[in-house]
């Protein structure tokens, strides 16, 4: 039986779960360790930048500097049509 369509596949099969802000749990994971930093994977293709440095910029006080950006863009249509776009813009 496909299991195509059904809404349990994608947790099934671990894509895109989970899809939760990781810039929020930055504080909780700083005050509960002492000496790891915290990386937090965040795209640029949806984000504005003045608002998303301030949320970095929050985070990096909160850690008391140990949180980091790993820098992607995106590739979702869903992601796209979230923010009004109509998707994603084409390779140049």
């Amino acid at each position: 039986m496909s299991t195509r369509g059904r809404t349990i596949t994608p947790i099934e099969q671990a894509a895109q779960i989970p899809v939760n802000d990781p810039l929020q749990l930055a504080a909780p994971i700083a005050l509960a360790t002492e000496h790891l930093g915290i990386g937090i994977t965040a795209s640029t293709s949806f984000e504005h930048p003045y608002t998303f440095a301030r949320r970095l910029s929050t985070a990096d006080h909160h850690t008391k500097g140990r949180v980091g950006w790993n820098i992607v863009t995106s590739y979702l249509e869903s992601g796209a049509k979230n923010i009004g776009q109509g998707g994603p813009s084409p390779a140049r």
